[in-house]
């Protein structure tokens, strides 16, 4: 084949179409031509036979006639009725001497010869039986006829049927040599058919693997970009067609490698901060879990939701990248800072600073004293760290992580602003991904109630309201104390599932309590995490909304660590629900670091006194001067007291003796069900 490198697919396509047609048309033409001219050939040849054939009878016929009209006249006796005979013997004996001419010019056999000798005689004889007539009469002409004309005429009959066999004979001889021209010719079509489909096999192959050939080079470049690999030198292309396709996979591959370099800044890094993603983190963090030393770093920005609902969010996000800029111009070079979530940084030290990883963090924090300048306005930032060390134990990403989460959740809670993972001890994963998938299982399938504390009323002399307290009853452990899963809960946030569930119940409760003509407050506790929920005062009204109850029914009780852990918010928070109509409560008063002056500037209408300063006030001075002085200030201040754990008369008497508002604790009763509730409510009324 001729070398058709650089030819165009197009081009090479046609040939192949145009040398199959041509190689199609070939053998039809020979099929054609040879059926043809056997057709001819065999047609000619019937044509001859058959009339040669006819030309041998018709000489028979002939002769046969004449000598019908001799016997005729040799029975007639009148020369003039003997005369039309005559000229009839003579014009059927010239035409069977012209069928014999043509036969002797067509054939050269030897019975055409031997069949011209014997009319050759015949002629003769026949000649002289008329002489016979004409000269000695019938008699002796039928004599003649007889001996000598009848003998030769029935030789010469048997010899014109001798030609007419033969060319039956030759005729039949044709015919199989016709059977015989067309088999071969079958034969022939056969073959030419078997070489055309052998040559379109050929050239089909020699075709095929030119084009795989031509397509190699694409094939294999589509496969490497496929791969990833997007550096592949494009070959020079081989035809006009490869040449615009090499152009359309360069456009793809531009356009492929744009796009992945698009999804990798979406994924690895953080769009706003410019800092790398959580995803980025992540991977970085499995690649120290392989680095003994190194330490992961976890900054939390205190207040954050403040600052966003002050400034908006467009500011918010401007107090993100400042934020981002201040982290990344305190970190190491060799660090990797990364932006996990709204306001969470994480940062991975190398194991050359593992030792001065406390001291880096450190300066860190002591970088964001300055406040942030924006708008026109200063913002102090407050940032909390958590520090893990990895190596320590074996542990995964997401286990680190975890693990700098409940630092920094302790950290939080301490009040601190630095606080190493190796200083809080961390949960039982196994127990706590178990407690976790049991605590799903309790609020689904109803496993928990709510108790009901009441708080008896020293000016009433009755019990005004009650605490809802839950309780977990395990379909096969039975109860499970509050302090086992309560924090539980709060650390792992599944006490925002939990919360809404205590709101619903305690609201159908005193719905159902002020339609039956109890008039009675119920309060219920919130955590941290409660305070931060922006739907916590979505639930609370759609809990009024749906149980048609007045908001002061309900009475929130805050702790006052839950205060403390983030002032700003938690006054934030007690601002709006206080708006709401909501009774506020700030529970465990004096466990904490708060005074009676912050509690001033809170919107509380309640403060619970913790039950470690009512134990044995009657005896202990000092509890007693406490509580006095906290009775006194609350009373001046307009807020109620409640008096936390009362289980004694004597700390009951004192109690009402210096006019605490409410009482609470074992004493006027344990936490009791709702039917038990209304039982004793009644019997009160009763008496």
């Amino acid at each position: 084949m001729p070398n058709l490198s650089n030819t165009s697919l197009r081009a090479r396509l046609i040939l192949a179409f145009f040398s199959l047609v041509m190689m199609m048309s070939l053998s039809t033409y020979l099929a054609i031509n040879f059926s043809s001219s056997a057709s001819q050939e065999m047609r000619l040849m019937v044509e001859d036979q058959t009339r040669r054939a006819l030309l041998a009878q018709r000489a028979a016929k002939r002769v046969q006639f004449a000598t019908l009209q001799l016997l005729t006249l040799l029975q007639t006796d009148s020369r003039e009725e003997r005369i039309p005979l005559y000229q009839s013997m003579d014009e059927a004996l010239r035409g069977a001497d012209a069928a014999i001419r043509t036969l002797s010019k067509e054939l050269s056999t030897p019975e055409i010869a031997r069949f011209i000798e014997i009319r050759n005689i015949y002629g003769e004889r026949f000649q002289a039986t008329v002489e016979e007539i004409e000269f000695n009469g019938l008699i002796a002409a039928r004599t003649h006829f007889a001996m000598n004309t009848q003998p030769i005429l029935n030789q010469l009959l048997a010899e014109a049927e001798e030609v007419s066999i033969a060319q039956q004979d030759a005729m039949a001889e044709g015919e199989a040599k016709y059977q015989q021209q067309s088999q071969t010719l079958s034969s022939m079509m056969i073959v030419i058919e078997i070489i055309v489909v052998l040559l379109g096999l050929i050239f089909s192959y020699l075709f095929a693997r030119g084009l795989a050939a031509l397509m190699h080079d694409p094939v294999r470049l589509a496969d490497q970009i496929a791969s990833g690999d997007y550096t592949t030198q494009i070959p020079p292309a081989r035809a006009p067609e490869l040449k615009r396709l090499y152009n359309a996979m360069e456009h793809m591959r531009s356009g492929i490698l744009g796009r992945e370099q698009q999804i990798k800044r979406l994924a690895f890094e953080d769009r706003l901060t410019g800092l790398g993603s959580r995803l980025h983190f992540m991977q970085k963090l499995e690649q120290a879990v392989l680095q003994p030393s190194s330490c992961l770093v976890l900054f939390d920005v205190n207040r954050f939701t403040q600052i966003n609902k002050a400034l908006g969010h467009s500011l918010g996000d401007s107090v993100l990248v400042e934020i981002a800029e201040r982290l990344q111009s305190f970190s190491p070079t060799d660090s990797s800072l990364s932006r996990l979530e709204a306001n969470r940084f994480g940062i991975l030290l190398s194991p050359g600073l593992s030792d001065t990883a406390v001291q880096l963090v450190e300066q860190i924090l002591a970088g964001f004293e300055q406040p942030i300048s924006l708008s026109e306005q200063k913002l102090q930032i407050d940032l909390r760290a958590a520090i893990v060390r990895i190596g320590v134990e074996r542990e995964t990403p997401e286990g680190l992580l975890r693990s700098a989460e409940v630092a920094l959740l302790r950290a939080k809670h301490q009040h601190a602003n630095l606080l190493e993972a190796s200083e809080v001890t961390p949960p039982d994963e196994e127990h706590s991904l178990t407690l976790l998938g049991e605590l799903k299982s309790a609020l689904s399938e109803s496993q928990f109630k709510l108790l009901y504390q009441p708080k008896w009323c020293s000016a009433k002399k009755r019990i005004t309201g009650v605490e809802a307290l839950i309780r977990w009853i395990h379909p096969q452990r039975g109860f499970i104390s509050p302090d086992l899963f309560i924090p539980f809960c709060e650390q792992t946030g599944f006490i925002r599932q939990v919360t809404p569930w205590v709101i619903n119940e305690a609201a159908a409760a005193a719905s159902r309590w002020q339609a039956s003509g109890a008039d009675l407050v119920v309060s219920i506790n919130l955590s941290t995490l409660d305070l931060d929920n922006p739907a916590l005062e979505s639930h609370l009204q759609q809990a009024l909304t749906r149980f048609n109850l007045p908001a002061e029914k309900l009475c929130l009780e805050v702790t006052e660590s839950a205060l403390m852990s983030d002032p700003t918010a938690g006054r934030a928070c007690l601002e709006r629900l206080r708006s709401m109509g909501f009774k506020l409560s700030i529970d465990d008063y004096g466990t904490g670091l708060a005074s009676l002056a912050y509690v001033r500037d809170l919107p509380v209408q309640e403060l619970k006194i913790d039950r470690s300063f009512i134990t044995d006030l009657h005896r202990e001075p000092r509890n007693a001067a406490i509580v006095r002085s906290t009775l006194q200030l609350c009373q001046e201040l307009g807020i109620s007291q409640v008096a936390e754990g009362v289980e004694t008369q004597e700390e009951l008497d004192w109690l009402v003796e210096q006019q605490c508002s409410l009482i609470q604790g074992y004493l006027i009763s344990k936490p009791i069900d709702e039917k038990t509730l209304l039982t004793m409510l009644e019997s009160a009324r009763a008496h």
